[in-house]
């Protein structure tokens, strides 16, 4: 039992992120916990390490801000390409085999993305806007062709509220997708990529981040600042600027093949704009 118990306390490593071999970590610039922060090589790839006890981490506002405070304090020294949050492998060799395992991939990466940055903005809908506008079904069991269906019993009227909801969900999602591209066009002129996602529930129309230059920052905010007051139906939140996360190529060692856990994808806690 011993011998178990002290298996499961060995320490692993944690991955902030991949740097180019030879990067210099800035001085005072601490892993987790305050342990030291190191970088194992791999060909012209590094990835930067700290030691942590056992094989999972807990997503404190602390551990969050420290994963966040690496990343971007490796940024000073070169490109970066960010790892999630929670990234964890048993030992400096499978660390090695993860960036063997996608080596070109996550050399592209650094190029393509490890001197930019990303912002994202979500679209609210207001507490009166198209949720609360939709939301009364047409219940008229005489209108179109659903009288006939409903006569037939409760069966029928179960398809009737479903085919209700359907419209409901359909009308809000044309919503939120005319939203989308519309907000879209006004901000997508000054980045490099932008991923965007139509969610369309009664909250939320949409996210999207965009990838963007540091020096093109001020001009996306002016444009967001003037999108917002363009679009007074929706509540339109600015966060960032962020390390690249959301445009990090998805098979890469932010989620490896680790033989210890690998939390999900925790973007740490920043004060809006």
């Amino acid at each position: 039992m011993a011998w178990r118990m002290g298996r499961a306390m060995a320490n692993s490593i944690y991955v902030f992120g991949i740097v180019g071999n030879g990067t210099a970590v800035p001085a005072g610039l601490n892993g987790m916990d305050g342990s030291q922060l190191s970088l194992v090589p791999c060909g012209a790839l590094a990835a930067a390490t700290s030691l942590v006890p056992g094989d999972r981490i807990t997503a404190t506002r602390d551990n969050l801000l420290q994963h966040e405070a690496v990343v971007e304090g490796l940024q000073g020294s070169g490109l970066v390409l960010p790892v999630r949050f929670g990234t964890i492998l048993r030992n400096q060799d499978a660390v090695e085999q993860a960036l063997l395992q996608r080596y070109e991939t996550l050399r592209a990466d650094l190029e393509r993305i490890g001197d930019k940055c990303e912002l994202s903005v979500s679209a609210l809908w207001d507490r009166q806007g198209p949720a609360s506008e939709h939301a009364q079904p047409d219940d008229d069991p005489g209108s179109g062709d659903t009288g006939p269906l409903l006569a037939q019993g409760a069966g029928a009227r179960y398809l009737q509220s479903r085919l209700t909801a359907y419209r409901v969900e359909k009308t809000l999602h044309d919503k939120a997708s005319s939203l989308a591209l519309q907000v879209d066009r006004r901000l997508a002129s000054h980045v490099l990529e932008r991923r965007l996602t139509v969610l369309a529930t009664p909250g939320v129309a949409f996210r999207a981040a965009y990838l963007a230059n540091h020096h093109g920052v001020s001009v996306f905010r002016t444009l967001f600042e003037e999108a917002r007051r363009d679009y007074p139906e929706v509540w339109l939140l600015l966060t960032g600027p962020w390390p690249p996360y959301s445009f990090v190529t998805r098979d890469t060692p932010s989620s490896p093949p680790a033989t210890g856990r690998c939390a999900a994808s925790v973007r740490p806690v920043r004060n809006e704009e």
